[in-house]
Formats: C-alpha cells, sequence, structure tokens
C-alpha cells in the first residue's frame, strides 16, 4: 500500500512537472507584445510595389520602434532614385524622405491605431533630364507619411520577427525586426 501510494505520487509529481515545463516552453504572444522593440523596413519590397516604366533604386533607412509604453516612433531617412528612359532622354527623379512620426499605439489583432499624431516629416524632390538637375520641391510632411493631429488605424500582421504595416495610400511596409528592446 505504501509502495502504490509513493508510484502515485511520483506519477503525480512527474506528470505536474512535464505539464509546467510545457506552459513554460510556450508563452503566449499577444498583439501588443508582438510589435514591441524596433524594426527596420524593406526598402527595396516598398519600391517594389510603385509602378513605373523604368527603375527605382532605394538607400538609406526608414525605422520604426514601439515601445512597451505604447509610444510610436517611425524615422526617415531614405532616398529613392527612380530612372525613367524616355524618347528625348533620361529623366530622372530623386526622393529624399527625412525626420519623424511620432504617436501614442494600440494593437488589435488586425488593427495598429495611432492616436495624437505629431508629424515631424520632410520630403525634397528633385528632377532631372539627362542628368541635369531642373527642378526641385520640398514638401512637409513627407510624401505617404501618416498626417499629423487625430488618430489613424492602419491594418497590420506580426508574426515573429516579421511585420506589415498597410498605410493610408494603400503601399505595405514590410518590417524586420532588429531588437526586442523597446
Amino acid at each position: 500500500m505504501i509502495i502504490a501510494g509513493m508510484v502515485v505520487g511520483i506519477v503525480l509529481l512527474s506528470t505536474a512537472a512535464t505539464a509546467g515545463a510545457r506552459v513554460a516552453a510556450r508563452p503566449r504572444t499577444t498583439a501588443a507584445s508582438c510589435v514591441v522593440g524596433h524594426w527596420k523596413a524593406d526598402l527595396a519590397s516598398l519600391a517594389s510595389q510603385i509602378h513605373i516604366p523604368g527603375t527605382i533604386v532605394p538607400s538609406g533607412a526608414v525605422d520604426f520602434s514601439f515601445s512597451r509604453s505604447h509610444d510610436y516612433l517611425q524615422v526617415y531617412s531614405d532616398t529613392l532614385t527612380a530612372t525613367v528612359p524616355e524618347p528625348s532622354g533620361t529623366l530622372g527623379v530623386e526622393i529624399k524622405h527625412n525626420g519623424a512620426v511620432s504617436a501614442k499605439y494600440t494593437v488589435s489583432a488586425t488593427s495598429l491605431k495611432l492616436d495624437g499624431v505629431d508629424n515631424a516629416t520632410g520630403t525634397v524632390t528633385s528632377q532631372s533630364v539627362n542628368g541635369t538637375t531642373v527642378g526641385s520641391r520640398t514638401t512637409s510632411p513627407a510624401f505617404g507619411s501618416i498626417a499629423p493631429g487625430g488618430a489613424v488605424s492602419l491594418p497590420y500582421t506580426c508574426h515573429g520577427t516579421q511585420m506589415t504595416i498597410t498605410n493610408t495610400g494603400g503601399f505595405v511596409w514590410t518590417l524586420s525586426r532588429t531588437s526586442r528592446t523597446p
């Protein structure tokens, strides 16, 4: 009887320890915990969504940060250089983005909501024909960035080290995690 009781006790302890180990090995990932950290945009993926009869070469970076305290920061420091062959020569366009967008964020399973957007971005666009600059213009906020003030909800997905965010213009940002530390 004592041996039978000891066997049952060992089986119960073993089962509890195994169940506890399984639970610890599978931490629950929530939408909010998935986005927290630093992310880098795949600019080549973004450029491939712009359809022109020429080429677009991206350079620089667009970085996204999501803190545990729900602070959102998107920093632009990128250039898109486009060339389009024309019968009269080559048309060139260089678009330089700079600055930052900040807001408070909340997430659900499929929606990233930004509140109180502060947009301190700008774009400098230069045009050239056959390598000679023919014009330049500066706009603020940066074209394609989030409008300042108010709130916006954006569709997104987040799985481990990959995230996508569809901006208000319909372009999809493809992001890769660079750090979990916000």
